[in-house]
């Protein structure tokens, strides 16, 4: 063709001739025709074979038509004259890691992968998505970079996954301009995945804190349900010391009654010695009260009959902790253990 597009904006060179005779003009024009009844041609085909096959046809699969055929020595030249740019050096091979549960891209292998995930099938590769928007352009490709991948090799593979099918009109004609498309692909790429890595590694780090955060909420609710339950345990034993105190204050109470009526029983004795004796036969609570009430009393109590005296004592310190209306038991049934108490002490 007489011009590129992409240079209407650049000064021809010195020496390049441009078409202006009006000849030529047509006779570029009859080849363009030529190649667009061509195209049109291949286009019919493939819809014909998509009808077949059950592809829709509206969407035809290739994108341009046949491509001419790529030779090593071709790729060859391309990396010598990409190699003449004055900031070849600053191009890196590169690579495509997983870091954690990332994918990070540099150089010009992470051009490569990154330009393959973001195609119209992430699953192909760069051979098979040049094949099928020009058939057997991949396929050359992969034949003519068979062999150690160099650096220039990856640059020229590289410039096809940018530029798909145009790739070899850019290296022919603006091989200086592909190595400045791919420096600038390549500084954007790495300076994304950077970007990207430290966002995740803020994310983390503020999940970090908040997990720590929690863990120390946590502890502290621990620590203080800990703190309530002791303080409340100390209460609990503190009353339950309080009780005691009551119930020993009580026998003892009820030790010194007994005493005094003992002494008042002697003292009539010797006042009275008849009367004594007879005061002495009838003094038992036990024999004027009757068996039934004694074993009601022992049933209450949870005892058999004969039980000794500290034996009822015992019971009735385990009854009055159960029933005892400060701790939350009946004042009926409290009572009534403490009369079964009392009319066993008295009888036994």
């Amino acid at each position: 063709m007489g011009f590129d597009p992409r240079s209407w904006a650049r000064t021809p060179a010195p020496g390049r001739q441009v078409t202006c005779n009006i000849d030529s003009l047509l006779a570029e024009n009859e080849a363009l025709r030529q190649e667009v009844l061509l195209l049109r041609q291949q286009l019919a085909q493939l819809q014909t074979r998509g009808f077949r096959s059950g592809v829709n046809p509206s969407r035809p699969e290739v994108t341009t038509g046949p491509s001419a055929r790529l030779t090593v020595e071709q790729v060859r030249r391309w990396g010598e004259a990409m190699a003449c740019h004055p900031r070849w050096s600053e191009l890196r091979v590169g690579t495509s890691l997983r870091q954690a549960d990332t994918l990070v891209f540099s150089g010009l292998r992470g051009l490569i992968e990154e330009r393959r995930r973001h195609g119209q099938n992430p699953r192909a590769d760069l051979e098979q998505e040049l094949n099928r928007r020009s058939p057997g352009l991949g396929t050359e490709l992969h034949q003519a970079l068979r062999g150690p991948q160099s650096k220039a090799r990856l640059a020229v593979k590289a410039a096809f996954a940018l530029y798909g099918v145009r790739a070899p009109e850019w290296l022919n004609e603006a091989p200086m301009r592909v190595v400045d498309d791919l420096l600038d692909r390549i500084t954007r790429l790495e300076a994304t995945a950077r970007t990207g890595q430290q966002e995740k590694t803020q994310t983390k780090q503020q999940q970090t804190q908040r997990h720590g955060d929690r863990q120390e909420q946590s502890q502290r609710q621990k620590q203080n349900a800990r703190r309530q339950e002791q303080t409340q345990t100390k209460q609990e034993q503190k009353q339950a010391q309080k009780e005691k105190e009551k119930e020993k204050e009580k026998e003892k109470e009820k030790e010194k009654e007994k005493e005094k009526e003992k002494e008042k029983e002697k003292e009539q004795e010797q006042a009275e010695p008849e009367k004594g004796q007879k005061q002495t036969q009838r003094q038992p609570v036990g024999n004027r009260t009757s068996d039934r009430q004694r074993a009601e009393a022992l049933e209450l109590l949870g005892l058999g009959w004969g039980a000794s005296r500290e034996a009822v004592k015992q019971a009735h310190r385990r009854l009055v902790k159960t029933h005892h209306p400060d701790r939350g038991g009946n004042a009926d049934s409290f009572q009534r253990i403490h009369a079964a108490y009392q009319l066993l002490m008295l009888i036994a």
